[in-house]
C-alpha cells in the first residue's frame, strides 16, 4: 500500500480532470508531517491496522495546545480498520482470529527446534536378557542420556553392553509431515489477511506465465478493498467542504503495482495514441520523458470515418434515386 502514491482530481462534465497541488495533496504526496515521508507514514499506518485492528491519524489543521488536550471531533482523526468487525466502528486484530492456528504453529516449531537438539534423533529402546534393580537401570539410562544427547561427544559414539541392544525410535519430519504442517500454516496465515500463495513466494500450483494474472488477482481480490476503505475515509474527512462540493477528491494509484514489462508498456501506450484515446505527451510523462510541441493533440489513423459515414464512398448509405421513365428504342 505503501508503493502507491496518491492522486489529485476533479470529476467534471468534461471527465476527470488531474488537478494540481492544494495544501491537503502536499501532505499526502510530499510530507504527511516534519518526520515521516509518504511511503513510512502509510506503511506504519497499514502495520497498525492490521496488527491491532485499527490505525488512527490525527488531522492537525491548526495546532491548539487547548483543544488538543480536550475533546476531538471523529472528523479530525482518520480511523482504518481490519475487514474483521463486528460492530463497524472497531476493527479486530487478525492475530486474534487466528490465535488457535498460530499457537498450533508454535509448538510444531518447539517440535522441530527438539528433534535439532537432540540430534535429529527421538527415543529409544533398550533390550537386554535377565533382570536389572531399580539403581542399575537408573544409572544406565543416565548414561545412555549422558552420551546420547551429545553432551561429551556429539551423539557420534554410544557405548552399550554385550548383552545389550539399542533400537532407536527415528521420527523423521516426513513421516510426521512437519513440512506440510508448516506449509500449511504459513497458507492459512496469508489467506487470513487475503494474501495468494504466491505473494509469500509459494509458487507450487503456478507458474511464470500465469505471476502477472496472479498480481492482478491480488489487487482486485485483496488490496481493493483496503484502498477503497483507504480513499472513502480520506475523501470524507481530509479535503475542504468546498472542494467535495466541487468533485474533487484523491485516489491512490493503483497501476504502481499492475506495472508490466517495457515491451508490453510501449505496445500499451502505442495502441492508446495511435486510437486517440492519449496525446503523445501523456504517453510520454509515463515513461518519464520531457513533452514535445505538438505532442497535446489527439492523434488518429486518417482512414477512420465516423459509423454514421461508413460505405459513403460506396454510396451505401444514399437515398435511392428516383425512377426514370421508360425511353423508346433508337434504331
Amino acid at each position: 500500500l505503501a508503493k502507491m502514491p496518491w492522486k489529485y482530481y476533479q470529476e467534471t462534465s468534461k471527465g476527470i480532470k488531474k488537478l494540481k497541488d492544494t495544501d491537503e495533496s502536499r501532505l499526502l504526496r510530499i510530507r504527511p508531517n516534519p518526520y515521516m515521508t509518504p511511503t513510512i507514514f502509510w506503511n506504519t499506518v497499514e502495520v497498525n491496522r492490521n496488527h491491532y485492528g485499527n490505525a488512527y491519524v490525527y488531522i492537525q489543521r491548526v495546532f491548539d495546545r487547548k483543544k488538543f488536550g480536550g475533546k476531538i471531533k471523529t472528523t479530525e482523526i482518520l480511523h482504518f480498520k481490519t475487514s474483521h468487525t463486528m460492530d463497524g466502528i472497531a476493527g479486530y486484530p487478525v492475530q486474534y482470529i487466528l490465535k488457535e492456528m498460530v499457537d498450533g504453529a508454535i509448538e510444531a516449531q518447539n517440535f522441530l527446534n527438539n528433534l535439532y537438539k537432540n540430534g535429529l534423533t527421538a527415543k529409544a529402546t533398550l533390550q537386554y536378557t535377565g533382570s536389572l534393580d531399580e539403581t542399575k537401570i537408573k544409572k544406565m539410562r543416565e548414561i545412555i542420556e549422558r552420551f546420547g544427547a551429545g553432551s561429551e561427544n556429539g551423539g557420534k559414539v554410544l557405548p552399550i553392553p554385550d548383552s545389550m541392544k539399542l533400537t532407536p525410535l527415528d521420527v523423521k519430519l516426513s513421516d510426521s509431515q512437519f513440512v506440510e504442517l508448516k506449509k500449511y500454516s504459513a497458507l492459512q496465515i496469508a489467506a487470513a489477511f487475503g494474501i495468494k500463495p504466491n505473494q509469500i513466494n509459494d509458487y507450487s500450483k503456478s507458474s511464470y506465465s500465469n505471476s502477472e494474472m496472479q498480481q492482478l488477482s491480488f489487487y482486485v481480490d485483496t488490496m481493493l478493498f483496503v484502498l477503497k476503505q483507504y480513499e472513502e475515509e480520506v475523501n470524507y474527512k481530509l479535503p475542504p467542504e468546498e472542494d467535495i462540493k466541487a468533485g474533487k477528491y484523491f485516489q491512490l494509484n493503483e497501476k504502481a503495482l499492475l506495472r508490466t514489462d517495457s515491451a508490453t508498456q510501449m505496445k500499451i501506450l502505442t495502441s492508446a495514441v495511435s486510437n486517440g484515446m492519449e496525446t503523445v505527451n501523456e504517453a510520454r510523462r509515463k515513461l518519464d520523458l520531457e513533452d514535445k510541441e505538438g505532442g497535446d493533440v489527439l492523434i488518429v489513423n486518417g482512414t477512420y470515418v465516423k459509423l454514421t459515414d461508413v460505405g459513403a464512398a460506396y454510396g451505401r448509405n444514399k437515398e435511392p434515386p428516383e425512377e426514370l421513365p421508360p425511353q423508346k428504342d433508337v434504331w
